[in-house]
């Protein structure tokens, strides 16, 4: 069975069974690690490890490929395997101790690649016997053919995981992401949606978190095709139907987001897109300082039941990749901040930090969720960092800016200021401007409300403008 490679950038989480002995209710036939982790009891090991590793890639529920054997004896027991000396995404690597092969002399070493950067430099994923971490990740080069292991290994080859699709590895445009501008996401763009119809565009800040808050893992609830769409069919068939109707391409919604991360019909997780990564979002609300919905992409994550650690790790790996391929798109900082509406704003935060910036409404999404299975949103900027690290860097010039430039930018950065979004805290003085027709707006919103567009600038004309009104309204002039 074909997958579609993840690779694993943080230590196994609390409950995967691949990581877990049978005798504690696990798939693994290893023994237990030195010393022995609390969550995941082969660790540490590098044998636990692998085994599990290679085995969780394959997705067959159960440890069907290798043998929990000496490090060094892994591709004696490779069970027909293929076996080489180049680095394949989902490999097993083997490297021998000393001249026996018998363990008198040294039990070798095995990792798992993670991420390929070029035909010569990988990125691994490991623990080791008595180490005093349980996991790490380590970037390993060729060099004269031991790949970074110490004189005393000698390395024997990479055995192939039967379940991953071979890929070149050769350094380009995001080699190691799984998505790229050659290769991006599935796409069933939403075109009746209340959202698609209505929201304006935005200039991209970053990227925000959320999750559904509801037992339904499928994208299906969520997510389904025009009912003109030409690939309709299609796209029925890879993403399942919604007989209920209650999707939110088929209901009028104040409510939007651009992409849902979740079970297709076939059971895999993945990422499908459903309008244009620039227009506005529908996502988090406003709080007393605005909303992230200026500028910031938004997906959300199909909840299960909270309480299954495999599926998390697969819907957290996909929204990782996701989140890497638009920060490579529009070149922003997973580690980086922003300053809007006078708050610094992390480039990639969750809907629950929008709330505690003021920036959103009232909701707990994503760390409701993540914290059961070790992960934080910093967590979150740590393994985009990381997978973006693995891809080739951009070595292309941004384009000179000319004052024709400069204005086009500035343009867009004011049409998102244009709209009624507005802080909670102002709203007596709002209502006040508004009835006694001191500030009367610019045109209409998309429902025919007054746009009064609070967020934007207030030129010294308009201000003259304003001031005299109010004198007017005073008897003054």
């Amino acid at each position: 069975m074909a997958v579609s490679f993840t690779p694993r950038l943080t230590r196994p989480e609390a409950g995967n069974k691949y990581y877990i002995t049978k005798a504690a209710g696990g798939y693994s036939s290893a023994i237990k690690g030195s010393p022995t982790d609390t969550h995941c009891d082969v660790l540490s090991n590098c044998v636990g490890y692998a085994y599990g590793r290679f085995n969780e890639i394959a997705g067959e529920g159960a440890c069907k490929y290798l043998s929990p054997t000496n490090a060094e004896n892994f591709i004696q027991y490779a069970g027909g395997l293929e076996v080489g000396q180049e680095p394949r995404l989902g490999a097993c690597m083997v490297w021998q101790k000393g001249a026996t092969l018998k363990g008198s002399d040294g039990a070798g070493h095995v990792a798992i690649v993670e991420q390929i950067i070029s035909p010569t430099e990988i990125v691994t994923s490991e623990s080791g016997w008595k180490a005093k971490k349980p996991f790490w990740t380590q970037n390993r080069k060729k060099g004269n053919g031991n790949w970074g292991q110490g004189s005393a290994y000698k390395f024997l080859g990479f055995i192939y995981n039967p379940a991953v699709n071979v890929v070149s590895t050769e350094k380009g445009d995001g080699a190691t992401m799984k998505y790229t501008s050659a290769n991006p996401p599935m796409q069933c763009f939403m075109r009746q949606s209340t959202w698609y119809r209505e929201a304006g565009k935005t200039t991209i800040k970053g990227v925000l978190w959320h999750s559904t808050g509801a037992n339904n893992n499928t994208v299906k609830r969520y997510v389904q095709p025009d009912d003109n769409a030409p690939d309709q069919e299609k796209m029925l068939e890879i993403i399942g139907v919604n007989k209920n109707g209650n999707d939110w391409n088929h209901q009028e919604l104040k409510k939007g987001v651009h992409a849902f991360i979740g079970t297709l019909a076939n059971g895999d997780v993945a990422a499908v897109q459903v309008g244009p990564w620039d227009k506005k979002a529908w996502g988090c609300g406003s709080g007393s300082k605005g909303s992230c919905n200026n500028g910031w992409i938004q997906f959300e994550i199909c909840e299960d039941n909270l309480n299954d650690p495999v599926y998390f790790e697969k819907v957290y790996r996909e929204a990782v990749e996701l989140t890497a391929y638009l920060c490579k798109l529009y070149n922003l900082n997973p580690q980086g901040t922003v300053t809007y509406s006078g708050v610094k704003v992390p480039v990639i935060l969750c809907h629950q930090d929008s709330y505690q910036l003021g920036l959103g409404s009232p909701h707990s999404d994503v760390l409701h969720w993540f914290p059961k299975y070790g992960k934080s949103m910093q967590t979150v900027r740590d393994d985009v960092a990381a997978l973006l690290a693995g891809s080739n860097d951009n070595t292309e010039e941004d384009e000179d800016m000319d004052n024709a430039r400069f204005k086009e930018l500035f343009n867009d950065m004011r049409s998102e200021w244009q709209d009624n979004d507005c802080g909670d805290w102002s709203q007596a003085a709002r209502d006040w401007a508004t009835s006694t027709g001191l500030i009367a707006g610019g045109g209409k919103m998309p429902d025919g409300t007054p746009n009064y567009m609070w967020a934007d600038m207030l030129t010294r004309e308009q201000a003259a403008a304003l001031f005299y009104r109010f004198a007017q309204m005073m008897g003054k002039v």
